[in-house]
């Protein structure tokens, strides 16, 4: 369950920061699940995202009481591609094209330890955004859909 806050690390600010694309700087928030590819296991979750000039904030609250926040920034946004900064080093990169974002992240966090993500997201006409990714090294897939708040 903790393992997953990593699973859901946002690419939003790549959206506005990287390609000019329809989203804004904002706040988001919704709900989730993750499902754990070895067990089968599903839990819940809610998260809300903040996303200023390219600096991300990503909350999240689990079905079982876990809470964590993660922030990140992007970076060197040009022609839609972008890089990912986690404290302070390059943790990934993503590009964009249209309504759609894709990223890949290798980073090691201080609580979790080495991470390998990969996350698709797309939004629509009213910035609502739809995600689906895979965490690799956690071994879980998961599911967002988060509404613009702002």
């Amino acid at each position: 369950m903790r393992a997953f806050a990593f699973v859901s690390v946002m690419i939003l600010a790549s959206i506005s920061f990287a390609s000019g694309l329809a989203i804004n700087d904002g706040t988001y928030s919704g709900q989730g699940f993750f499902t754990n590819s070895e067990t089968g296991a599903d839990e819940n979750y809610s998260s809300t995202l903040t996303i200023e000039n390219g600096a991300v904030s990503m909350s999240y609250v689990y079905a079982s009481g876990f809470s964590y926040t993660l922030n990140y920034t992007i970076v060197d946004g040009v022609n839609g591609l972008f890089t990912v900064m986690y404290a302070g080093a390059p943790a990934g990169t993503g590009y964009c094209a249209e309504r759609s974002c894709h990223m890949d992240m290798n980073y090691v966090d201080s609580e979790f330890g080495a991470v390998q993500i990969s996350r698709t997201m797309s939004w629509n006409e009213e910035n609502d955004i739809s995600v689906i990714g895979h965490n690799m090294t956690m071994k879980k897939f998961f599911v967002e859909e988060l509404e613009r708040q702002d």
